[in-house]
């Protein structure tokens, strides 16, 4: 019994995320005529690999999402290309089609990276409209980093972290564009500040420190946010979806992320 209700789960979630990415080409923007059929491909695996709406890695932490939609607003410039889409549970079977989609995006990875040694492939990214492509790895341990540019922006973090956490290399047509690391600060129990439950601090190679929050109370961001913020929050509970995660400047500079 217990067999069947996790394959019926299965069937479940895999659904959720066709209809989910359905919805959000309709609504937002068309993303399905925008990949190449390599991430046609890839998409549907993950989708299929999925198991549940949440994936713990097996370090325990139970913070990473293997999925994501974004928005980044800038005054009234919406811009809602944007995916990632990978698996934390199964990565050796999600890496197993990115060779392919690198082959023919003609992207080479930093010398170390890869589904290797201390990285372990996270997920891609698309943003259309900037003509980004994104490679997400996890790392357990940032003594390990190859990346010489990521280590020193790491090394001048004085925030104590967990020993763990990503690292994302970002492309335009084949150029290496920018390098992130994603660090997870090791947090006191109670919220960072009324509606922000986590906080990660993002280091990125072109823009230094970014802090995002985790939302813990969609309601509290709303009067922090443009018009055009607020409708898209709306849309997305209106589809039965809440505020995961944001990046604000101000009320008119900002990247939400759902679910």
């Amino acid at each position: 019994m217990v067999g069947f209700l996790k394959k019926l789960k299965k069937r479940w979630v895999t659904r959720y995320h066709r209809d989910l990415f359905a919805w959000h080409c309709e609504k937002f923007f068309p993303m399905d005529r925008f990949l190449l059929s390599s991430e046609h491909e890839y998409l549907n695996l993950c989708f299929q690999l999925a198991e549940d709406y949440t994936e713990i890695a097996d370090s325990g932490y139970r913070h990473y999402s293997y999925y994501s939609y974004s928005h980044r607003v800038k005054n009234t410039e919406v811009n809602s290309s944007r995916m990632a889409y990978g698996s934390v549970a199964h990565p050796d079977e999600a890496w197993s089609l990115v060779p392919a989609i690198l082959h023919n995006r003609d992207i080479v990875l930093p010398e170390g990276a890869g589904h290797q040694g201390p990285y372990i492939f996270y997920g891609l990214g698309w943003d259309f409209l900037s003509n980004h492509f994104k490679v997400y790895f996890r790392l357990e341990d940032w003594s390990k980093l190859t990346s010489r540019t990521l280590l020193d922006l790491y090394s001048n973090t004085d925030v104590p972290c967990r020993p763990e956490g990503l690292v994302s290399f970002i492309y335009q047509d084949q150029k290496l564009l920018e390098e992130k690391a994603y660090l997870f600060p090791v947090l006191q129990e109670q919220e960072v500040f009324p509606g922000a439950g986590r906080r990660v601090l993002m280091l990125s190679s072109e823009r230094g420190m970014i802090a995002q929050y985790d939302v813990s109370d969609t309601q509290a961001w709303l009067p922090r946010l443009n018009p055009q913020g607020q409708r898209i929050i709306q849309q997305y509970k209106d589809y039965g979806e809440d505020l995961d995660t944001i990046a604000i400047k101000n009320a008119n500079d900002f990247t939400i992320y759902f679910p």
